[in-house]
């Protein structure tokens, strides 16, 4: 995981800042040292540089500056009103072209050398959070532990669910998730609210949400923290959504970034959850399926698969069908609307052919 400028920011949230400039956000910090007097060093070795607001104006030169990322502390107060507005302009139009070519985050209070341990205490806790999830995926710890992680990585809870809706997992401190009445719901229920999908698709959100292999930011409105989260495919399949919810730190686009990276770290493990649970129904799923193409059961088999169920061959069956719209086909509905109906029919067995669903009970 490649710490950068950005977020350190994240983690500074609550911190007095004045502004800031992302120029290129993927450059790699290892460390935090003095500016300007290690410039050259910084270049070579990816460290962020701390110094005075003062002292980064003075060096407004792209040749002194290109290619380092710079904390500038604003002893001077230059970014409060008592300063007058000529200074702020002044600074402001230089910091303006330095946003061209230079990462910086201007900060308010301590000094130098307090940012400067502020900076590495940061760098060196997500190296260590990063360790820690290396090694819990390739140990396969639960994937509750592992999603623990994850969010403090991410700095708010974590949600896994599954396509139909389903929670597989939560990691981090969910107080404040049970204080937003539908996340509340949807912890206690373990699958995504009603709630959240009637925005999601009023607000064209399900579409992206529901299709994209990038992250997609979700606002449900009225009512519903914002969230940022990202699909997990198998083959071109969607097996598992994973999200991150804003309940500590405001998500910031970086936040995109690591979750790409996650996804790409625990991927293996969670198909790996996901495929047993899935294998449970495979074999009576493909049978019923095939008996509702018109293919032959032989009826040894077909008893066998039931009592796996606790079902038998004399039990009274029936059958439920759904036809989906186009448009909920389109936004890849037919698996929550499967989780719905589950809910209502408890132990039927969904099945699905082409659009349209059938279940039998």
């Amino acid at each position: 995981m490649q710490v950068n400028l950005e977020m350190i920011y994240t983690r500074m949230q609550e911190e007095a800042v004045a502004a800031f400039s992302f120029y290129c956000g993927n450059r790699t910090i290892t460390g935090a040292g003095i500016f300007p007097e290690d410039n050259e060093i910084a270049r070579e070795s990816g460290h962020l540089l701390v110094g005075t607001l003062e002292e980064l104006l003075e060096l407004d030169g792209r040749e002194k500056l290109e290619g380092i990322s710079v904390i500038a502390v604003d002893t001077q107060h230059i970014f409060q009103q008592q300063s007058g507005p000529a200074s702020y302009r002044n600074a402001c139009s230089k910091l303006d072209r330095m946003s061209e070519y230079l990462d910086y985050l201007i900060v308010q209070g301590g000094n130098v050398r307090e940012w400067i341990s502020k900076a590495n205490r940061i760098i060196e806790r997500y190296q260590e959070q990063n360790q820690n999830l290396m090694l819990s995926v390739i140990r396969e710890e639960p994937l509750s532990e592992i999603l623990g992680i994850c969010s403090e990585i991410m700095d708010n809870p974590v949600i896994l669910y599954d396509s139909g809706m389903n929670v597989i997992a939560v990691g981090g401190n969910c107080e404040k998730l049970i204080e937003d009445s539908e996340w509340r719901e949807t912890l206690e229920k373990g699958y995504l609210s009603e709630h959240f999908i009637k925005n999601f698709k009023e607000s064209g959100g399900l579409r992206s949400a529901g299709t994209t292999h990038r992250t997609a930011y979700i606002n449900p409105g009225n009512g519903g923290l914002p969230s940022i989260c990202c699909n997990l495919y198998h083959e071109d399949e969607k097996f598992a959504v994973f999200a991150v919810v804003e309940t500590d730190i405001k998500l910031l686009p970086v936040h995109s970034i690591l979750l790409e990276y996650l996804k790409e770290l625990i991927y293996r493990r969670v198909f790996s959850e996901n495929r047993q649970h899935k294998e449970k129904y495979s074999q009576l799923k493909n049978m019923l399926t095939g008996r509702l193409q018109g293919q032959s059961l032989e009826p040894g088999a077909l008893n066998y698969s039931l009592k796996q169920q606790r079902w038998g061959r004399e039990d009274g069956f029936y059958l439920l069908k759904v036809q989906m719209s186009k448009e909920d086909v389109a936004t890849d509905m037919q698996l929550y609307v499967i989780n719905l109906i589950e809910k209502v029919l408890k132990g039927c067995i969904p099945l699905q052919l082409g659009s349209d669903l059938y279940f039998i009970f």
